[in-house]
């Protein structure tokens, strides 16, 4: 029974957010329209696994190409393993199947959350009951990657995902960075981190739930993931706590990017770099006493997500992308700085320019 109050609660939560972004009678704006879809009569099946099937899909030719959806996703960083299976699990979720895009998660789902309202899925169960109610009404609505960094070898491994959500799914464009677990090719653990700064604050107050303590980058069993990514993870956060900022740029190759995807800012370069996490840290979340959460991804990319003991964010997400020398080429981060002050927001954002020498 307890099991099923968890799942009850689910559907409430996502009951919340639609009747919050339509609570207005308004519908969410249309996103603006995606590449034509070819669709392929293929099976359930194929859809997982890529290889040829006879049949069907059960309503029909449900799957599209996928080599045509999406034609915009960055998996340079990625191995094809972990390309097919994202590509065809996000295809499968813009079909609004819920019963197909379920075959992706396994039985053994410890979590699904959404770290920036508070919400915690647990179960396999309680994400099926959610799916299956809230699919069907998401009309147009698209869930599409943009980044695919990490590796899935012999159906297990990890990856971050950056990925796009139209408003028709939750009443706002969502740009979210993801860190996901899986274990004999099926989802095991999801974790979306995104900066909640443009949704509807009077929404958002209606969905939010108080977040658990501590948070789940902090309390997760390890994920497959490389050595060097766990390495290159450790060593950046150990250097950004300490406040060793110059440590921390060196990790950079020498035109590396990081990018605060909360203050819409991007930094190039190791100079550059340097300077920005000297002036920032003191004060960012993602500077001193910012703790090394869940790792995921391979040897090319991945990220981690991350937690701070030392500002009113407790938590986000950062993407990685790593050349062949271990050094980082970029580096994008992501927290809902909602939750900082206005007074904190404004700072950060002065002291992401250059103080003219």
């Amino acid at each position: 029974m307890a099991f099923r109050s968890k799942s009850i609660f689910g559907i409430a939560l996502v009951a919340a957010v639609f009747a919050a972004a339509n609570g207005s009678g308004e519908k969410p704006k249309a996103s603006p329209p995606l590449p034509v879809v070819e669709e392929s009569p293929v099976s359930r099946e194929e859809a997982l696994i890529g290889k040829p099937a006879s049949g069907n899909a059960r309503n029909g030719p449900l799957y599209p190409a996928i080599e045509v959806f999406p034609t915009i996703v960055d998996a340079r960083q990625a191995n094809k393993e972990a390309v097919d299976l994202f590509n065809r699990f996000f295809a499968t979720k813009s079909r609004h199947d819920s019963d197909a895009t379920m075959e992706f998660i396994s039985r053994d789902l410890s979590v699904y959350v959404d770290a920036t309202l508070g919400w915690e899925l647990n179960g396999y169960d309680a994400l099926k009951e959610v799916w299956a109610q809230y699919m069907p009404s998401w009309g147009k609505g698209r869930s599409y990657p943009t980044r695919i960094l990490g590796e899935v070898n012999g159906g297990t491994g990890s990856v971050m995902l950056e990925f796009t959500d139209t408003p028709e799914l939750f009443g706002a464009d969502m740009r979210v960075l993801g860190a996901v677990d899986v274990v004999d090719g099926k989802i095991t653990r999801w974790a979306d981190y995104w900066d909640s700064a443009a949704y509807d604050g009077r929404r958002f107050e209606k969905i939010k739930r108080t977040p658990v303590d501590p948070p789940l980058a902090l309390r997760s069993k390890p994920a497959a993931s490389s050595a060097r990514i766990r390495d290159v993870s450790s060593k950046l956060v150990e250097m950004l706590s300490s406040g060793d900022t110059e440590g921390a740029a060196a990790l950079f190759s020498y035109d590396g990017v990081f990018e605060d995807r909360s203050l819409n800012i991007r930094i190039a370069g190791v100079p550059a770099i340097n300077r920005y996490l000297a002036r920032v840290s003191p004060k960012s979340p993602f500077g001193h006493g910012v703790k090394l959460g869940h790792v995921v991804g391979g040897d090319a990319g991945g990220g981690f997500e991350w937690a701070s003991s030392s500002s009113a964010v407790r938590t986000g997400a950062a993407a990685l992308s790593i050349n062949t020398e271990g050094k980082i080429t970029r580096a994008s981060i992501v927290y809902d700085s909602r939750n900082l002050s206005a007074t904190s927001r404004s700072e950060l954002a002065a002291l992401t320019l250059e103080p003219v020498q």
